[in-house]
């Protein structure tokens, strides 16, 4: 087991919860989605608690190069439908398995359904799987819905993560993969 001797402190009120992130430094010769057992200790007002992490996954990032844009560019008025889109390489000298891509729907805006575009990817990725999520990308189960939170038909608005998850491999050294990419409309604040 790795141990991680400091973390950064956040202060919680009775009732709240944070994500912790563990960044770990891994050698070379680490193998991916290797399980590993690891311990989080949290300190409250009363006494200790320790919570007992069994099915954590080590997850080694390979070199992956990853460009967004938007278009149109610079500022907007409400209404303006954006369009993202992330260009992703492998920069590495491995093959990377298990990509996933991950963006989070910006604030004031929202989804465009039907949107989701996987590009062109590399030859080597045999299928690209677009997931949606309505809780901050806790789960990735939701169906986005025209209307859906209120929006105007055609958005949704409970939409607040989407994903694309790479099958098979992102060989290195290929020239960049036509981006996957969603679109949003911007909506008043």
């Amino acid at each position: 087991m790795r141990s991680v001797s400091s973390l950064s402190s956040v202060a919680l009120n009775s009732g709240e919860s944070a994500v912790v992130v563990v960044r770990l430094s891994v050698p070379p010769a680490a193998t991916i989605g290797t399980l590993e057992t690891g311990t989080i200790t949290a300190t409250g007002q009363t006494s200790p608690a320790t919570d007992r992490a069994t099915d954590v996954t080590l997850v080694v990032a390979g070199d992956l190069d990853l460009t967004k844009s938007v278009n149109p560019p610079g500022d907007q008025l409400p209404g303006a439908e954006l369009t993202y889109v992330t260009d992703y390489r492998n920069i590495g000298t491995d093959s990377l398995t298990a990509v996933v891509i991950v963006d989070p729907i910006p604030v004031f805006t929202e989804f465009k359904v039907g949107s989701m575009s996987t590009g062109t990817p590399p030859a080597s990725i045999t299928a690209i799987t677009p997931e949606f999520s309505n809780d901050g990308g806790a789960t990735w189960a939701y169906s986005p819905v025209s209307g859906g939170g209120g929006a105007p038909a055609g958005f949704d608005a409970n939409v607040t993560n989407v994903r694309f998850v790479l099958s098979g491999e992102l060989e290195p050294g290929g020239a960049s993969a036509i981006g996957v990419s969603f679109a949003v409309r911007i909506v008043a604040e």
